[in-house]
């Protein structure tokens, strides 16, 4: 048996566990639907890296919602580096927004998460379009400038003195493309590079965490239902 899970999995952290004990105790394999795994520049970008040293990652957004997409960026980071993070900081946007979605809420603003290995997360997401988007991954002598929108990246390296810098082509795919991908290897039971609940765990309890601290902070009433999409 097997389940290809959205996020986020659950709105409640205490939930979390109760769901991985009922998978196990019915012996179904589960994975979380990340396309950003399966993008062929991530991975490039992750042979680069050297993992015995601090990563720093930074997600300039404009109007994307952090609610529904941080949750994206936490996992990129962590299919990276195999490392946890812990919230450092939150500076929520006071007014909580109307989701597209009937009936679910959006935040906007910036938080901050680090790592016991220094690692360094940072996503901003503010209603300016003066924002240029993008996602830069920095570590010592190596940064790459990620332009999603565009589908482009630019590797630049400090060697000595020189400073080189590249050009390349960041071919992204729909999610719906990637959950077909994903579904399709589930079923030939190919190898697949998504995360369990377990796995998953910690970022999504940390986020939610998060949104929870910030609701309490601006005095949302407890009665009332607060969904993020």
């Amino acid at each position: 048996k097997n389940i290809l899970l959205e996020k986020l999995v659950s709105y409640k952290v205490i939930e979390y566990k109760k769901i991985q004990m009922l998978l196990n105790a019915n012996k179904i394999k589960n994975f979380i639907n990340f396309p950003r795994r399966i993008f062929v520049f991530y991975n490039n970008i992750k042979k680069k890296l050297d993992n015995s040293k601090p990563i720093s990652i930074k997600v300039n957004l404009h109007n994307w919602n952090i609610a529904s997409n941080a949750i994206h960026f936490l996992d990129l980071f962590t299919f990276l580096t195999k490392r946890k993070l812990k919230v450092s900081k939150i500076i929520f946007d006071k007014k909580i927004k109307k989701s597209k979605r009937k009936g679910y809420s959006e935040l906007t603003g910036k938080i901050q998460f680090r790592s016991k290995f220094n690692d360094f997360l940072y996503i901003e997401d503010l209603n300016n379009k003066n924002i240029f988007q993008n996602i830069i991954i920095e570590q010592e002598t190596l940064k790459f400038i990620i332009f999603e929108d565009d589908r482009k990246y630019i590797m630049i390296k400090k060697n000595k003195n020189k400073v080189i810098s590249k050009e390349f082509k960041a071919e992204t795919i729909l999610q719906s493309y990637g959950t077909k991908i994903f579904l399709d290897n589930i079923i030939n039971k190919n190898v697949i590079n998504l995360p369990n609940i377990n796995e998953s765990s910690n970022d999504h309890t940390i986020l939610l965490n998060s949104f929870e601290t910030h609701l309490k902070k601006v005095k949302i009433n407890n009665n009332k239902k607060i969904l993020f999409s």
